[in-house]
């Protein structure tokens, strides 16, 4: 057999969900793997997404900015150091004054900055071209 007509199948792209909502964190899942074809990890803390990290390799976590004990931004600059290689996208209902600008966020590492009303459109197209 030729290995030059062989096609490489690229594996699967690995998504963790990071919400500490309950129900935020069922809908982006069951909304992601719908339009993506794939399943998905989910963590209800920050602290919980870490150790997820530490055990396997994450390509992409969405993670909620606003979130009690660890935020998104705390979150987003421990994974920076644990795991460079994984991007991570933020995701919030509202960018209130009292959080981290979007652009604190993107200077700070997060690849982008979708409105959870945004989810099943720019997300799903974000995470498409990745």
């Amino acid at each position: 057999m030729n290995l030059s007509t062989v096609q490489a199948h690229p594996r699967p792209c690995n998504i963790l969900v990071l919400d500490d909502d309950p129900t935020w964190r069922r809908f982006i899942k069951t909304t992601l793997e719908s339009e993506l074809n794939t399943t998905l990890l989910v963590a209800a803390s920050g602290r919980e997404a870490l150790q997820i990290l530490a055990e396997r390799p994450i390509d992409v976590v969405v993670s909620d900015l606003q979130m009690p004990v660890m935020d998104g931004f705390q979150f987003l600059k421990r994974a920076r150091v644990q795991s460079p290689s994984t991007k991570v996208i933020i995701v919030s209902a509202s960018f209130e004054p009292l959080m981290p600008a979007p652009s604190t966020l993107t200077a700070a590492g997060a690849l982008a900055i979708v409105s959870k009303e945004d989810i099943d459109t720019e997300l799903v197209d974000l995470l498409r071209s990745i």
